[in-house]
Protein backbone atom coordinates (compact mmCIF):
# COMPACT_ATOMS: atom_id res chain seq x y z
CA UNK A 1 0.00 0.00 0.00
CA UNK A 2 2.75 2.31 0.45
CA UNK A 3 4.43 1.40 -2.24
CA UNK A 4 1.46 2.44 -4.36
CA UNK A 5 0.95 5.41 -2.44
CA UNK A 6 4.68 6.63 -3.04
CA UNK A 7 4.43 5.30 -6.84
CA UNK A 8 1.60 7.81 -7.86
CA UNK A 9 3.24 10.81 -5.67
CA UNK A 10 6.47 10.15 -7.60
CA UNK A 11 4.67 9.97 -10.83
CA UNK A 12 2.83 13.31 -10.65
CA UNK A 13 6.29 14.37 -9.66
CA UNK A 14 7.71 13.69 -12.74
CA UNK A 15 4.85 14.19 -14.61
CA UNK A 16 5.32 17.83 -13.50
CA UNK A 17 1.93 18.09 -11.88
CA UNK A 18 2.32 20.08 -8.57
CA UNK A 19 -1.31 19.84 -7.98
CA UNK A 20 -2.32 16.34 -8.21
CA UNK A 21 0.64 15.72 -6.14
CA UNK A 22 -0.58 17.65 -3.67
CA UNK A 23 -3.88 16.66 -3.29
CA UNK A 24 -2.69 12.72 -3.45
CA UNK A 25 -0.09 13.46 -0.93
CA UNK A 26 -2.52 15.16 1.02
CA UNK A 27 -5.62 13.12 0.78
CA UNK A 28 -4.20 10.17 2.28
CA UNK A 29 -4.91 12.17 5.48
CA UNK A 30 -8.67 12.27 5.26
CA UNK A 31 -8.33 8.76 3.34
CA UNK A 32 -6.86 6.99 6.92
CA UNK A 33 -9.19 8.99 9.19
CA UNK A 34 -12.10 8.34 7.80
CA UNK A 35 -10.64 4.57 7.50
CA UNK A 36 -9.98 4.92 11.51
CA UNK A 37 -13.23 6.68 12.41
CA UNK A 38 -15.63 3.80 10.28
CA UNK A 39 -13.29 0.90 11.75
CA UNK A 40 -15.44 0.47 14.95
CA UNK A 41 -18.98 1.42 13.50
CA UNK A 42 -18.57 -1.11 10.91
CA UNK A 43 -17.10 -3.91 13.02
CA UNK A 44 -20.05 -3.31 15.57
CA UNK A 45 -22.66 -3.47 12.36
CA UNK A 46 -20.72 -6.96 11.03
CA UNK A 47 -20.27 -8.67 14.27
CA UNK A 48 -23.96 -7.56 14.71
CA UNK A 49 -25.01 -9.26 11.36
CA UNK A 50 -23.22 -12.41 12.02
CA UNK A 51 -23.74 -13.45 15.49
CA UNK A 52 -27.90 -12.63 14.51
CA UNK A 53 -27.52 -15.05 11.90
CA UNK A 54 -25.56 -17.72 13.88
CA UNK A 55 -25.26 -16.65 17.07
CA UNK A 56 -25.62 -18.82 20.60
CA UNK A 57 -27.54 -17.32 23.15
CA UNK A 58 -25.70 -17.82 26.68
CA UNK A 59 -25.97 -16.64 30.09
CA UNK A 60 -22.71 -14.52 31.34
CA UNK A 61 -21.24 -13.81 34.57
CA UNK A 62 -19.13 -11.10 36.35
CA UNK A 63 -15.61 -12.21 36.56
CA UNK A 64 -13.49 -9.13 37.13
CA UNK A 65 -13.37 -5.44 37.12
CA UNK A 66 -15.77 -2.52 37.76
CA UNK A 67 -17.37 0.03 36.03
CA UNK A 68 -16.41 0.05 32.36
CA UNK A 69 -13.95 -2.43 33.06
CA UNK A 70 -15.41 -5.46 34.18
CA UNK A 71 -15.00 -8.70 32.65
CA UNK A 72 -17.60 -11.61 32.23
CA UNK A 73 -16.77 -15.38 31.56
CA UNK A 74 -18.93 -17.52 29.62
CA UNK A 75 -18.71 -21.19 28.31
CA UNK A 76 -19.41 -22.36 24.63
CA UNK A 77 -21.15 -25.26 23.45
CA UNK A 78 -17.60 -27.74 24.42
CA UNK A 79 -17.61 -25.84 27.82
CA UNK A 80 -14.51 -23.82 26.74
CA UNK A 81 -14.50 -20.83 29.46
CA UNK A 82 -14.44 -17.76 27.58
CA UNK A 83 -13.99 -13.92 28.74
CA UNK A 84 -15.69 -10.56 26.97
CA UNK A 85 -15.52 -7.40 27.69
CA UNK A 86 -18.10 -5.87 26.12
CA UNK A 87 -17.66 -2.68 24.14
CA UNK A 88 -21.21 -1.97 23.74
CA UNK A 89 -23.43 -1.04 26.97
CA UNK A 90 -24.83 -4.37 28.12
CA UNK A 91 -28.22 -4.60 29.36
CA UNK A 92 -28.37 -6.83 32.73
CA UNK A 93 -30.29 -10.00 33.19
CA UNK A 94 -33.88 -8.88 35.03
CA UNK A 95 -31.74 -6.12 36.67
CA UNK A 96 -29.11 -8.46 37.86
CA UNK A 97 -25.81 -6.40 37.33
CA UNK A 98 -23.70 -9.58 37.74
CA UNK A 99 -24.80 -11.51 34.74
CA UNK A 100 -25.27 -10.28 31.54
CA UNK A 101 -26.84 -12.02 27.89
CA UNK A 102 -24.90 -12.63 25.47
CA UNK A 103 -24.28 -14.00 22.14
CA UNK A 104 -21.29 -15.88 20.72
CA UNK A 105 -20.25 -17.62 17.37
CA UNK A 106 -20.10 -20.91 17.47
CA UNK A 107 -17.65 -21.04 14.86
CA UNK A 108 -15.43 -18.73 16.76
CA UNK A 109 -16.26 -18.45 20.04
CA UNK A 110 -14.45 -15.71 21.07
CA UNK A 111 -16.06 -13.77 19.10
CA UNK A 112 -19.44 -12.79 21.02
CA UNK A 113 -21.19 -9.38 22.38
CA UNK A 114 -23.94 -8.47 24.45
CA UNK A 115 -27.29 -9.28 23.12
CA UNK A 116 -28.75 -5.95 22.03
CA UNK A 117 -31.63 -5.28 19.76
CA UNK A 118 -30.76 -3.94 16.24
CA UNK A 119 -32.14 -0.68 17.15
CA UNK A 120 -29.33 -0.40 19.53
CA UNK A 121 -26.50 -1.05 17.72
CA UNK A 122 -27.86 1.10 14.50
CA UNK A 123 -27.68 3.79 17.28
CA UNK A 124 -24.14 3.12 18.46
CA UNK A 125 -22.73 2.44 15.00
CA UNK A 126 -24.36 5.89 13.53
CA UNK A 127 -21.91 8.05 15.63
CA UNK A 128 -18.55 6.79 13.47
CA UNK A 129 -20.70 5.70 10.48
CA UNK A 130 -21.83 9.48 9.97
CA UNK A 131 -18.43 11.16 11.14
CA UNK A 132 -16.56 8.87 9.31
CA UNK A 133 -18.00 9.10 5.59
CA UNK A 134 -17.37 12.07 4.73
CA UNK A 135 -13.66 11.92 5.72
CA UNK A 136 -13.47 8.65 3.61
CA UNK A 137 -15.31 9.58 0.73
CA UNK A 138 -13.20 12.96 0.29
CA UNK A 139 -9.74 10.77 0.84
CA UNK A 140 -11.31 8.84 -2.15
CA UNK A 141 -11.66 11.61 -4.12
CA UNK A 142 -8.39 12.94 -3.42
CA UNK A 143 -6.17 9.88 -4.22
CA UNK A 144 -7.72 7.65 -6.69
CA UNK A 145 -9.93 10.06 -8.29
CA UNK A 146 -6.65 11.76 -9.38
CA UNK A 147 -4.72 8.96 -10.74
CA UNK A 148 -7.88 7.69 -12.79
CA UNK A 149 -8.20 11.59 -13.95
CA UNK A 150 -4.73 11.51 -14.75
CA UNK A 151 -4.47 8.46 -16.67
CA UNK A 152 -7.16 8.92 -18.62
CA UNK A 153 -6.54 12.66 -19.85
Amino acid sequence: MLLVYLGGLTLFLVADDPVRATLWGLGVLPLAFGALILTPGLTWVYDWLVLNRRGISVMATHSHGYGNKRAFSYADVEGRKHEIKPYLSPRHYRGDPSRIEIVFDPRCPSRARPALPGWHVALQASGPLVLGLPFFAAGLFLVPYQMVDFLLR
